[in-house]
């Protein structure tokens, strides 16, 4: 599993979900790292002692958009509906955000 986002919470209950990937200049979101940032905001949500998440970059910019690769990889894990799987692919972080 990727290790592109860190998740801390402080004594007041601040979880923190830092966005770092190592060894890139820029954060570029990579399907791997949706499941990652999932996970951590469900932990947040469920976790009484949370009374607030910051979402965050350890970078200069927050992102740098999207790592290109991941368009044919969605292409090819599709099969002949490559539209549902690019749809599903997007909404994915719609999904995330709206559960904030």
């Amino acid at each position: 599993m990727t290790k592109d986002f860190k998740y801390a919470v402080d004594a007041d209950g601040i979880a923190t979900i830092t966005w770092d990937m190592p060894d890139k200049t820029m954060n570029v979101m990579s399907r791997e790292g949706f499941i990652q940032f999932d996970g951590m905001v469900d932990k947040a949500l469920v976790d009484d002692a949370v009374k607030g998440i910051i979402i965050t970059s350890a970078k200069k910019d927050f992102a740098g958009g999207m790592d290109l690769n991941v368009f044919g990889k969605i292409r090819a894990d599709s099969g002949d509906d490559a539209a549902e799987g690019f749809f599903g692919f997007v909404m994915d972080p719609h999904r995330i955000f709206r559960n904030l």
